[in-house]
């Protein structure tokens, strides 16, 4: 067998594996940031001006839209990024607000036309109910309550609204202030409407069977905005004219108030709350606009440019998964918000906590960090495979791209880009479907790790056997074989043959090409001293590296025995080979 299919068939052991995505024990190994990182992933709609307005999730996942301008509704597939759009039989209906019901029909305010609509996604077909008063000619902001009833505000109307779809009976009740313009509107726990009034400084809630409203005073100059209800019933509000984010317990009617970070200019606008009691919110008097995290836990904010500029983000509504969707009406665009998730990268080879080194190959762990498993098939190897991108921020602050071996949701097989800087680095992986997954990595000079046969980063080697006979011909074997009943590779036992002959262990790993000297590499095999007169790149697969080793005539019949790599005193994993 030739020196380079022997060299392949022995990768074929471990490298072929970590191509395909073989996975490695780090459930010991979690990233746990300091502070939270977000992604923010947007698509422009179809129809240009079409005014995006407000945000809503059905439940098979989709995101929608109310197309204010182009009188349509908008649907988006976040898996694939195709958009579907509906038009409206009431011409200049101005949709505003919609949410989806418990079936998927999706229910709009036509803040233009004095109506509510409701969707059909399936047949298409829209079923208007219009108001029973026209004063209240600008439906505004939809929620269903537990037991499907919507409700919904009308602002300059100045009413809340009860429709119900079993009957499509539509009651009115007037807001207790004159002109105090309901707005946005949310569902307790216990099934109660609460409602902000941004044309005075109140809140207001409605009896679900009296229709009878009852009013909170907030403080003096407050123009709530949008509102959202966490679990324990607490009312969150955006205090738009003054900067603020607020907080109402009902029962006791106290308020507490934050200070938007943006200041008192920053007209915070939609909001709302994840599973995990955070509240999220935009910031619109801020270029660009800004993503707001507040945790209440710690009353800590962090904030994010909206990558677009936001061009206002009106509301903001949380998904299954505490996702964040907004929408972005003046610049066309509707985006989801996600926390990212961590993700923990490791030696290829040996799938071993700590650093990892420039040219290395390395394996990341996490959940969705693709939407697909695809496999590099060409060279130069992508930075891109099945839309997911990996970057790596060094400590220097640079930002480069990484090659891609292989992508599924849960590994990511990567190539440590060259010149990245010793030191601490950000590993930001981003999968087709804009999620982000985040982790630190540490970059060192080198970082050895060693190839397993079963890709496991431990028991018999990936190497192979170089023969040098007495006449100086070469012969090449392999040092494991396919055993098809245990369904692994084991060790073949290496024969050190005659006294002329010289026998060579080639084994491969990574992270070690850029040792400092020769010397400062050190093999113990079987507890004995074995000279190693080649360590560096393998020269042909990308991020490969290699070590040559003469074994000891001493060890002729020791059986199993542990290989042990060091380079410039760091220490790699220990492998194992088989001596006849």
């Amino acid at each position: 067998m030739s020196e380079r299919k022997l060299i392949r068939r022995c990768l074929g052991l471990a490298l072929g594996l970590l191509l395909a995505g073989a996975i490695g024990d780090v459930s010991a190994h979690r990233y746990n940031p300091a502070r939270v990182e977000i992604g923010i992933k947007e698509w422009p709609v179809p129809t240009a001006n079409s005014h995006p307005h407000d945000p809503a999730v059905a439940p098979d996942g989709a995101a929608w839209y109310t197309g204010q301008n182009s009188n349509t509704l908008g649907r988006l597939d976040p898996q694939t990024g195709r958009f579907t759009e509906y038009p409206l039989p009431t011409r200049g209906s101005g949709p505003h607000g919609l949410v989806a019901d418990r079936d998927g029909a999706i229910w709009y305010t036509g803040n233009s036309a004095g109506l509510i609509g409701k969707l059909d996604p399936k047949t298409g077909q829209v079923t208007e109910y219009r108001m029973p008063n026209p004063l209240a000619q600008d439906p505004h902001t939809p929620i269903f309550d537990q037991r499907g009833i919507l409700w919904f505000t009308v602002q300059i109307g100045n009413f809340v609204g009860r429709l119900d779809p079993a009957t499509g009976e539509i009651r009115l009740a007037p807001s207790k202030t004159p002109n105090s313009r309901p707005y946005g509107i949310v569902v307790n726990s216990k099934g109660t409407p609460f409602f902000d009034l941004f044309g005075t400084n109140k809140l207001a809630s409605i009896n679900p069977t009296t229709l009878e409203i009852t009013e909170y005073t907030l403080p003096t100059g407050a123009r709530p905005r949008r509102i959202a209800v966490t679990p324990d019933d607490v009312i969150w509000y955006t205090d738009y004219a003054r900067g603020f984010l607020g907080r109402l317990e009902p029962q006791t009617g106290r308020v507490t108030e934050y200070a938007s970070p943006g200041g008192r200019n920053s007209q915070p606008y939609g909001i709302a709350n994840t599973s995990d009691g955070v509240i999220w919110y935009s910031e619109s008097g801020v270029q660009p606009n800004t993503i707001m995290r507040f945790d209440p836990a710690d009353s800590s904010f962090q904030s994010w440019p909206i990558p677009s500029g936001g061009g206002v983000v009106r509301h903001i509504v949380s998904a299954p998964g505490d996702d964040v969707w907004i929408a972005c009406s003046g610049v066309n665009r509707v985006g989801r918000v996600s926390a990212a998730a961590p993700a923990v990268s490791v030696s290829a080879a040996s799938f071993a906590a700590g650093s990892v080194a420039a040219e290395s190959i390395v394996a990341a762990f996490g959940s969705r960090l693709a939407t697909a498993t695809e496999v590099a098939k060409t060279l130069p190897l992508p930075t891109e495979l099945a839309n997911t991108k990996v970057s790596v921020r060094d400590s220097a602050g640079a930002v480069r791209d990484a090659p891609l071996f292989f992508v599924s949701p849960t590994q990511v097989n990567y190539l440590v880009p060259a010149g990245t800087a010793n030191g601490t680095a950000t590993i930001t992986i981003t999968s087709g479907d804009g999620r982000i997954s985040i982790g630190a990595a540490q970059i060192g000079a080198v970082a050895p790790g060693l190839f397993a046969a079963n890709a496991d980063g431990r028991g018999v080697a990936a190497a192979s056997v170089l023969r040098v006979k007495a006449d100086n011909s070469q012969i090449y074997e392999a040092a494991a074989v396919f055993d098809a009943a245990q369904n692994r590779f084991v060790a073949r036992a290496i024969d050190l043959g005659p006294e002329g002959d010289r026998v060579f262990l080639i084994f491969f790993g990574s992270g070690l090409r850029f040792r400092s000297a020769l010397s400062t590499v050190t093999v113990k095999i079987g507890g004995v001293d074995a000279t190693a007169p080649f360590a560096g790149a393998q020269g042909d697969f990308v991020g490969l590296d290699q070590v040559n080793a003469l074994l000891p005539r001493s060890l002729a019949g020791r059986g199993e025995v542990e290989v042990v790599l060091t380079v410039d005193g760091l220490v790699a994993n220990t492998v194992t080979v088989k001596i006849g």
